[in-house]
């Protein structure tokens, strides 16, 4: 599917529309497409790995055209390292997507507001927590 930036991704002004691949539940991979040089970056899906909420402001409902029947998804950048355990995720800027109008925006949160979600958090963090709970069960 391809979705239309309705505001650029950080560092990436010259990307206007990008193609949206279920990796599985966890991961989303995003390209861009129309460019010379193509980008790729790999997304988590927050919700799999710890407690993420944040506040759809009015900039976001309006940047994303938000109705009542708007299904919006929320992922957030991962740096890929080798080995997987050494990969960071960026829990303070997610990706918003607007299922229905096939558009999405990257929005900044302000860290005061979000002192718990942090711009490079290791996702050996995450697998570690997810260990510790399979056995506790």
């Amino acid at each position: 599917m391809i979705y239309k930036l309705k505001t650029p991704l950080l560092g990436f002004q010259n990307i206007t529309e990008m193609k949206f691949e279920q990796i599985d539940d966890l991961f989303v991979q995003i390209s861009s497409v129309n460019v010379k040089k193509q980008t790729d970056f790999i997304l988590v899906n927050p919700y799999m790995l710890r407690d993420y909420s944040i506040k759809l402001t009015e900039h976001i409902v309006d940047t994303l055209e938000i109705d009542d029947d708007s299904q919006i998804l929320i992922y957030n950048i991962m740096v890929s390292k080798d080995p997987i355990e050494e990969s960071t995720i960026n829990f303070i800027a997610p990706i918003l997507f607007n299922i229905q109008k096939k558009v999405m925006m990257q929005h900044i949160l302000d860290s005061s507001a979000y002192p718990d979600y942090g711009l490079q958090e290791k996702i050996s963090f995450y697998i570690e927590q997810a260990k510790k709970r399979e056995a506790k069960s």
